[in-house]
């Protein structure tokens, strides 16, 4: 509600239950009570409160009222969120170093005697293509533990002034041989004008072929993916990529960027991550909204600045 559509309203009908009880739990011992409440703000979202209340009272101590003081938590649980979620990261980074390096090992003997099987028996055609399988779901695990190790080092950047539109082509580019075979329509909206930012252009074409990878796949028969650049200010930059496909369900969406967690039977659940990583390392965000059965969008907002300023 407004300030407006407030005022005049009882107390009982705007607000919280929670609130409604504090100043019964003030009396003459007890001055002060302080309550964390989700205070709801209208479509379905709440926002964290600290309140405090007090009792008033005037100089012969006869009670006239109450004082109840509010503070918006948004930012501070944000920032515990944050600090919960790097601390998770760091020591989920640490287990699958250790677990990939014992794990290569084996599996290079694997894929070494898978080969030499074929050669030996190259006349056969049923033992070739088990070795065949053997050596391709090595390479597929192989591929895994890159992606394990990837997630588990420091992320080593060269920035350098870029312009992002050749990247987004780039990755279009790449996709657009998937997308046809699939009967996916692909549109790209990039106005001119456009500033150049400073960023790894490797490490950025690696997050935008995994968002532009992942739209397809949300895409089961044909459909059409969208990949928009636009300047929502003067000190940043976004691009949009967004689909019509499945949807991702709400309960899922605050899961999303948790390394491990996919909802494809073949996914690793380390390409969003990996990808929130890279953009976070270059001082941006990623997010994500979407409708179950109305497709989704990724945004990736970027800044816009010097050298000095992207590395802060």
């Amino acid at each position: 509600m407004s300030a407006k559509e407030i005022l005049g309203r009882r107390a009982t009908e705007v607000l919280p239950e929670a609130l409604l009880e504090m100043p019964e739990t003030l009396d003459r011992t007890t001055l002060l009570a302080e309550r964390e409440i989700a205070c709801s703000i209208g479509e379905g979202r709440s926002a964290p409160l600290e309140v405090i209340a007090t009792r008033l009272e005037d100089d012969e101590g006869i009670f006239f009222g109450y004082a109840i003081l509010f503070r918006d938590l948004t930012e501070v649980q944000s920032l515990k969120s944050e600090v919960e979620r790097n601390r998770r990261l760091a020591a989920i980074g640490s287990l699958a170093s250790g677990v990939a390096h014992e794990i290569r090992n084996p599996l290079s003997s694997i894929k070494g005697f898978a080969t030499y099987l074929r050669e030996r028996y190259k006349d056969n055609p049923e033992d070739c293509r088990i070795a065949d399988i053997m050596i391709q779901e090595v390479e597929r695990l192989n591929r895994v533990i890159g992606q394990l190790l990837e997630f588990s080092r420091p992320l080593v950047m060269n920035r350098k002034e870029t312009a992002i539109e050749p990247i987004l082509r780039h990755t279009l580019k790449m996709i657009e041989g998937q997308a046809r075979e699939k009967g996916i329509a692909i549109r790209a909206e990039f106005p001119d004008a456009i500033p150049e930012i400073f960023i790894d252009s490797d490490k950025m074409t690696q997050v935008f072929l995994n968002l532009a990878l992942n739209a397809l796949n949300a895409m089961v028969k044909g459909g059409t993916l969208s990949l928009t650049l636009s300047r929502p200010d003067s000190r940043t930059i976004q691009a949009d990529i967004a689909d019509t496909g499945t949807g991702i369900r709400k309960e899922d969406l605050t899961r999303i960027f948790d390394p491990y967690f996919t909802t494809r039977s073949s996914g690793t659940g380390l390409g969003l991550p990996i990808a929130q990583r890279i953009v976070e390392a270059h001082g941006g965000k990623i997010s994500v909204a979407s409708q179950p059965g109305e497709g989704a969008v990724f945004s990736v907002r970027l800044p816009v600045g010097t050298p000095e300023n992207a590395n802060k």
